[in-house]
């Protein structure tokens, strides 16, 4: 019993650090990196539940919390979600996976949402441009990643 009180401890201390030690970050990523780490945590620890009024569908069809679980959209998003937790994890640990991953995600974010036209695969290029050289360019980027441990 001792040890799994220890382990729960050193489970949840290692967690909290995604959220405590943002210090050094740059402002805009540290506000993109505790969006993911708030949203994505409360989606693991809530959203797979089997909520008892909860409604599941696929392509129009009506599913069970089983049926659910059987097509793989909730693994696949279970799945997801743990890895965009993992790249938050990589952040703090000032990791390159962090900044190339956090890049990958806001970036194909931008992407689906500017893809309906020409006009907006311009404007999201442009967005994606000016997001890669913040991420992997700018001083304040460099400084936080250049204190890494790893």
């Amino acid at each position: 019993m001792l040890y799994e009180e220890q382990a729960s401890r050193m489970i949840y201390k290692k967690f909290m650090r995604v959220f405590k030690e943002t210090k050094g970050m740059p402002k805009l990523f540290r506000f993109q990196h505790l969006l993911n780490s708030i949203t994505y945590s409360l989606i693991v620890l809530f959203a797979f539940w089997p909520w008892p009024n909860g409604e599941y569908s696929l392509n129009g069809r009506s599913l069970t919390y089983q049926e659910f679980w059987l097509t793989g959209m909730a693994p696949s998003f279970l799945l997801f979600s743990i890895l965009i937790i993992a790249i938050c994890f990589a952040s703090v640990n000032k990791h390159w996976a962090g900044r190339v991953g956090t890049f990958l995600y806001w970036a194909s974010i931008i992407a689906f949402m500017t893809f309906y036209s020409l006009t907006g695969v311009l404007i999201g290029g442009v967005i994606i441009a000016v997001w890669a050289y913040y991420v992997f360019y700018s001083a304040g980027m460099r400084q936080f990643f250049v204190q890494s441990n790893v």
